[in-house]
């Protein structure tokens, strides 16, 4: 199983230089007192929200802080970010043609123009706006911020030659290793990750004891699986920082995605000696523990893991797995998997299973029905309705089961005519019976077919009758 590297680019709710205004923010709103804020701390406060990705926040204190302050061309400009944001783009340009008329010379307004033509695949009309925000400001800085935000939005829709076309202008203004650094983290977050990789090599030649640099190299070679320069980056990285524990995480990442798990785990147990709680490198060490000859050895972990990783579903199904057949702890892991993921087939269906061994059929048939109600073309889910509706129902039941059974199979199907004779024969129908049962022989070449139906049928006096009449 090849992981992906976790704890990098994603859009977690950060503490920034926000948080103080947003704190007292929402304090006031919790307590309905009367709220006023000018016109940089709400967009201090809208910003947060956009940054963290709370859409319907950032909504609410646009549309208050437009009451308050109904001239703000700032706060209006926010009002089409987030029309933008949600595709409502036909909204936002009239909002902008009012501000623009009110406001010819602010460039976010023309830069929010371009931004939608970009969006709407209209790159002509989006360099003419590119050039009169350019054109409505002296500032380098805001210059500078211009052509990065374009080269963003380039990207975002897979413009990569205007992208970098962008983006080099701005760093013929001012060459920083962070505006390199955090156009590279843009492109990650955009699975670009070949652009994301050419931008952070330039800047490593650039500045080359940058760790993070590094890492988020790293963490790009890894999506696109190129796992000898992902392990090179690490190795640089650390280099310049020996102890850094999520520099070690990746190493192990590297090693297991080239499956030396023994040198993977080495390089885990440093990472967690550091950062105990860190739950990326304790989902490594299960993953790595559970493809090992002894399962078992990853029980201890996954406990420590699911209690910092609460919402984990696989790891609580994985923690289920390690427990005792029919047992009260694999029963409770199995269904918190469950409650976590209602609809995947394969915990509904190994639920089942855990009720057919311990012989309640009642019970492992409400779960493979709800195993169908998610996927009433899965395979696994249709054979395990056929043992049940065998014992509580009739043959007859369990035979139509296998019938849609053998129409979504996409495995074996010898096995899955072998039921079909197995349920013939229970009924006496024994023509049928043989002709299921020369079919699957078609699918084996073997003059006998395997005991697949052990799990869950007590196969010995079927196969000995078998044994018999091809001897007689």
């Amino acid at each position: 199983m090849r992981r992906k590297p976790k704890g990098m680019f994603d859009d977690d709710y950060r503490e920034d230089e926000g948080t103080e205004i947003v704190g007292r923010y929402e304090q006031l709103r919790k307590s309905r007192s009367p709220i006023f804020f000018d016109v940089d701390e709400f967009g201090s406060i809208i910003d947060f929200y956009l940054r963290n990705n709370q859409l319907k926040s950032a909504n609410e204190a646009t549309e208050l802080a437009a009451d308050l302050h109904p001239d703000s061309v700032e706060i209006q400009l926010k009002r089409t970010q987030l029309l933008i944001g949600n595709a409502r783009y036909v909204e936002a340009l009239e909002l902008l043609s009012d501000l623009k008329k009110k406001h010819p010379g602010y460039f976010e307004i023309h830069l929010q123009f371009g931004i939608i033509n970009i969006a709407t695949g209209k790159l002509t009309a989006a360099r003419k706006c590119l050039n009169r925000s350019l054109a409505c400001t002296v500032s380098q800085d805001e210059k500078i911020d211009i052509w990065l935000t374009f080269a963003r939005e380039y990207m975002a829709q897979a413009h990569r030659d205007e992208a970098f076309y962008c983006f080099e202008k701005a760093m013929q203004i001012d060459d920083s290793a962070e505006d390199y650094h955090d156009f590279a983290e843009f492109c990650l977050s955009n699975e670009k990750y070949e652009e994301a990789i050419e931008i952070l090599k330039m800047m490593l030649d650039k500045e080359p004891f940058h760790v993070n640099g590094w890492l988020n190299l790293a963490g790009a070679c890894i999506y696109v699986r190129r796992d000898r320069e992902a392990m090179e980056a690490v190795e640089y990285a650390l280099a310049i920082k020996p102890e850094d524990a999520f520099a070690l995480y990746l190493a192990g990442l590297c090693h297991f995605n080239s499956e030396n798990n023994e040198k993977a785990l080495e390089y885990c147990y440093r990472s967690i000696e550091i950062d105990p709680e860190s739950v990326n490198t304790l989902r490594l060490i299960c993953d790595i523990l559970w493809q090992s000859k002894d399962p078992l050895a990853a029980k201890p972990w996954l406990l420590k893991y699911t209690a910092l990783a609460p919402m984990d579903a696989e790891a609580f199904f994985m923690l289920g797995t390690v427990c005792k057949a029919n047992s009260r702890e694999r029963y409770r892991y199995f269904r918190k998997a469950i409650e976590l993921d209602e609809s995947n087939v394969h915990y509904l269906t190994s639920m089942a299973h855990e009720y057919i061994t311990a012989g309640n059929y009642k019970k492992a048939l409400t779960f493979a029905r709800e195993a169908l109600r998610a996927d009433d073309q899965s395979e696994r889910a249709w054979i395990v309705s056929s043992v049940c509706e065998f014992y509580l129902n009739s043959p007859l039941e369990a035979w139509r089961c296998i019938l849609r059974a053998i129409r979504h199979s996409e495995t074996n199907p010898m096995s899955l005519w072998l039921h079909l004779s197995f349920y013939c024969f229970s009924m006496g129908r024994l023509r049928a019976g043989w002709r299921y049962y020369y079919k699957a022989v078609a699918f084996q070449s073997a003059s006998f077919f395997p005991p697949v139906l052990s799990d869950y049928f007590e196969i010995g006096p079927f196969s000995k009758f078998i044994q018999y009449k091809k001897n007689n």
